[in-house]
């Protein structure tokens, strides 16, 4: 006879089990390959087994201008995203009405769903020397000729990134809003506190953890994108994801590995950093206590 209870445990093991078997051979393993290929040595146009550290006195060396390039423009991204989205998370949170807020949350998902070439092809035309912001500004005089600085220049791809990637902010800042408790927001302006300082004292503390995920990944999205600086940024604009795409296509596999480590490594700086200073314990408890 069969045992359920068994059968009952090999299906639960089995269901939490898969995902994790999944995602660990699906990314983990490449992962780990990209940084074994790092030390490996380039040769002609493959590379061959080794232990060397050339991938990474070349990017260090070399590239390091563009290293230090693609990382200043993922965290200006990341600082302007967080100035940006934190106004809107706390006008969907607490000022709009259930249908305002169903709205404002479509229009911000609708980035999602559309192709990042159909994004560029939409920005051109807007940023364009004959483009709408262009035309605007010389119909109403606040300007004599076009501004050259708005398209194929590093202030386009951040645009571009910002349109792209700043509805995660928003949707993390919404979402930390939310699970503040209204009576300590209550308690604030009992008390006498004015709207900024409720802002300053009680929502921003608050709602800080997840904000912070949403604009670490916007930096780490902005510092892998390849498609927006080639595209968008003219021939001077570089990212870590357009330096590695680059060193694929030269077949120099060594180097693009080394990029995506060092970039890696970046990222789960920025993660210690944030887990450091802010407590995501008290995110996902007040996730739960919400949810119960």
């Amino acid at each position: 006879m069969v045992d359920q209870n068994a059968v009952r445990g090999g299906l639960k093991y089995a269901i939490y089990r898969t995902p994790l078997a999944v995602m660990f051979l699906g990314f983990y393993v490449p992962l780990l390959s990209l940084v074994v290929f790092s030390f490996w040595e380039r040769s002609g146009l493959w590379m061959e087994p080794a232990f060397t550290l050339a991938a990474y006195e070349t990017l260090f060396s070399t590239n390091i201008g563009q290293l230090g390039q693609s990382l200043t423009m993922g965290l200006t991204t990341g600082l302007v995203a967080l100035v940006l989205a934190f106004p809107v998370a706390y006008l969907v949170s607490f000022i709009s009405t259930d249908f305002q807020r169903m709205v404002f949350l479509s229009i911000f998902a609708v980035p999602f769903f559309v192709s990042p070439f159909v994004r560029i092809l939409l920005l051109v035309p807007i940023l364009g020397a004959d483009g709408v912001v262009n035309t605007a500004l010389l119909t109403v005089g606040l300007i004599d000729e076009p501004l050259g600085f708005l398209l194929f220049t590093n202030f386009s791809v951040l645009i571009g990134t910002l349109v792209s990637f700043m509805p995660f902010v928003i949707f993390t800042g919404w979402l930390s809003m939310e699970m503040i408790d209204d009576e300590m927001k209550q308690a604030a302006e009992d008390l006498g506190a004015r709207p900024l300082t409720t802002i300053r004292t009680v929502i921003g503390p608050l709602a800080l953890p997840g904000i912070l995920v949403g604009v670490l990944f916007v930096i780490a999205a902005s510092m892998g994108e390849a498609i927006f600086p080639r595209v968008l940024g003219g021939t001077d604009a570089v990212s870590i994801g357009l330096m590695t795409q680059r060193a694929f296509s030269q077949l120099n596999v060594p180097f693009a590995a080394a990029t995506t480590v060092v970039a890696l490594s970046l990222y789960v700086v920025g993660l210690v950093v944030i887990t450091r200073y802010v407590s995501l314990d008290e995110l996902f408890t007040a996730f739960q206590e919400e949810e119960d």
